[in-house]
């Protein structure tokens, strides 16, 4: 199982950066201004060079080896961003504020008002 990380070009390591970010061959070809057969060449290499059973193994490969940084490699929107919180109010003021709604339907009555057998 080939480990070469020092084989690795430049252009095949953008390649896999942009695999990492999900694009697809083609999406990559165009960004990179190549061909999409030249990005599967690029991608195969790479794989070939880390010892790699596919790209997403390539990609994991080049993380664990510190070819591709996480900061590189994007997530999607609901996990770049920080859960949203509440704006405080300042001291001193009541927040108005519904009560969240009950998850009790009509259709069900109350644990007390049920009849017991």
């Amino acid at each position: 199982m080939p480990r070469r990380p020092d084989r690795i070009s430049p252009g095949q390591l953008a390649a896999l950066r942009l695999a990492a970010n999900g694009m697809t061959s083609r999406q990559i070809a165009v960004r990179l201004g190549t061909t999409e057969q030249g990005i599967h060449i690029r991608l195969t290499a790479v794989a070939h060079t880390l010892g790699a059973r596919s790209r997403t193994h390539a990609v994991a490969l080049a993380l664990r080896m510190g070819l591709l940084r996480l900061n590189e490699v994007e997530m999607g929107h609901e996990q770049l961003q920080a859960p949203a919180s509440r704006p405080e109010t300042p001291s001193g003021s009541a927040a108005c504020s519904d009560p969240p709604p009950s998850r009790q339907t009509a259709a069900q009555p109350r644990r007390d008002e049920r009849n017991v057998a």
